[in-house]
């Protein structure tokens, strides 16, 4: 059994740029979530380091997988200011 840690380390806010809120019902939760983007980037700024997810793969599923598991990966972020939903995240291996 191998696990497996997706760690970011994000060098800017500007990481989170779109979080949408339309399909909310609610007129409580929309405004909430708003607030938590909020949260979220006046928190990640200056090299924050976040665990987003574990995983774990049995033995031969991590030898079969092996060449796609990157041990350590770049990150960089690509923003269209324009039209942030067209945003994306880069992984250079």
């Amino acid at each position: 059994m191998t696990i497996y840690n997706l760690v970011i380390d994000f060098e800017s806010d500007e990481a989170i740029v779109d979080l949408k809120t339309n399909d909310l019902e609610s007129g409580i939760l929309a405004p909430r979530v708003q607030v938590f983007r909020q949260i979220i980037k006046d928190h990640i700024k200056n090299g924050y380091e976040c665990q987003v997810a574990t995983y774990i793969l049995s033995n031969t599923e991590a030898t079969e997988y092996q060449a796609l598991i990157p041990c350590v990966a770049d990150f960089s972020f690509v923003q269209n200011k324009d039209t942030p939903s067209k945003s994306n995240p880069l992984v250079l291996m």
